[in-house]
């Protein structure tokens, strides 16, 4: 089997997808029945810091080499846009990665923005006016930002397959 299916089997599917499901129906039960809620957290850090782990995670694997924000920004644009058009604004989709995972990964908080975790409404990403007027500050529902990123990283696992049938011929 190749590198990248053991890679994408063991800590895509198994790690990432296996581990944060059971996170989001915890949530889930909490926000839906609160009167049972025995966690003290919805656990929207946790779900979103490995949310953007994974992320970053593909994109360098996507540019071969360490990730930067350059090289996250397009892999947002390439994988995140079929799924979700928002990202197609690379500023926007800039501006999205150091709001949220660098904020993430080192203040343990969005410079400026906020997370959801929403199983009552269908959204993602909701853009905010800031306190001036060309500020737009976006806030994200992790539970279909988790469900997206399933998404881009299954289509992202098919190109590389693609790429190495190609190579093989």
């Amino acid at each position: 089997m190749a590198l990248h299916n053991d890679v994408f089997k063991q800590q895509i599917w198994g790690l990432f997808c296996d581990d944060l499901e059971p996170c989001l129906v915890a949530a889930q039960i909490a926000q839906f029945f609160p009167q049972n809620n025995i966690l003290k957290s919805d656990l929207t850090f946790t779900t979103a810091l490995a949310v953007f782990s994974v992320i970053e995670f593909a994109a360098g694997f996507y540019a071969g080499k360490d990730p930067t924000t350059n090289t996250v920004t397009e892999f947002l644009g390439k994988y995140f846009t079929p799924h979700f058009r928002a990202f197609g604004d690379k500023p926007l989709a800039k501006k999205f990665y150091r709001v949220f995972r660098n904020a993430l990964s080192h203040q343990w908080s969005p410079k400026a923005g906020g997370f959801a975790i929403d199983f009552r409404e269908d959204w993602t990403l909701r853009v905010a006016e800031g306190r001036e007027d060309s500020e737009r500050i976006p806030v994200l529902n992790i539970p279909s930002f988790f469900q997206i990123t399933k998404n881009l990283l299954r289509d992202f696992k098919a190109d590389r397959d693609k790429s190495r049938q190609r190579k093989r011929r």
